[in-house]
């Protein structure tokens, strides 16, 4: 019975020491760990300090230099979580498999790895939406920032799209009683007469049902409207 013990013992030693010795010291730092928790005060703070500008750029007069500085910084984080993961990956090799230990660092990896993707993607995005120094937010257009003539313009773009395009298919073309309704028809029919409208807007009609009137009397009057004669 002691002989057994002391085995147990003796294993359960050795897979200590075989957590404790890393894959390369020189990587992974002397005694196996040192170097991966030094790395990951990198994107902590990168990433909090982020945090705190994004705030207070809500509070400046000209927050461009907050939102930009932000950006990079979660540009610093993502490579020091990157590097931090490098040598986090040396020292899971270390671990014995099918440990709780082993389970415990798969998914601390698991969930860093997750939220450096994210963080990735917030980069991105920002490279998109705030290259112009906005305060940060959601959507390219907020509510406190724009002045009524441009909320004004926004909406005039809207209904500019409606009356020029649905508007004219709906009422002069009559589409949304159209019969035709199978197969790839109805989308043929929508591209005719969006040809039809563009073909009529560049030849100077703003009155696509007067523009169909004038063409309609002479045969060819819509050839010649399509430079085909």
């Amino acid at each position: 019975m002691l002989a057994k013990y002391e085995e147990g013992f003796a294993m359960s030693h050795e897979s200590q020491l075989q957590a404790k010795r890393p894959v390369s010291a020189a990587l992974a730092g002397p005694y196996g760990h040192p170097f991966h928790p030094i790395l990951v005060t990198v994107p902590i703070g990168a990433w909090v300090t982020s945090l705190v500008f994004d705030i207070a750029s809500h509070v400046v007069r000209r927050p461009g230099f907050l939102t930009q500085s932000s950006q990079w910084l979660i540009a610093v984080g993502v490579i020091g979580a990157l590097l931090a993961a490098m040598v986090g990956f040396l020292d899971l090799f270390a671990i014995p498999d099918g440990t709780p230990a082993f389970r415990t660092a798969l998914m601390h990896m698991t969930l860093n790895l997750l939220v450096t993707a994210a963080y990735v993607v917030n980069f991105l995005w920002r490279r998109g939406d705030y290259a112009g120094g906005g305060s940060v937010g959601i959507g390219s257009l907020r509510a406190h920032e724009a002045i009524p003539a441009d909320l004004a313009e926004r909406v005039r773009g809207h209904w500019a799209i409606e009356n020029r395009e649905h508007h004219v298919r709906d009422v002069t073309f009559g589409e949304d009683a159209s019969r035709v309704r199978s197969g790839s028809a109805p989308r043929a029919m929508a591209s005719l007469r969006n040809l039809a409208i563009g073909t009529l807007r560049l030849a100077g009609w703003n009155n696509i049902a007067e523009g169909l009137r004038h063409h309609g009397r002479t045969m060819t009057r819509p050839l010649s409207a399509l430079g085909l004669t």
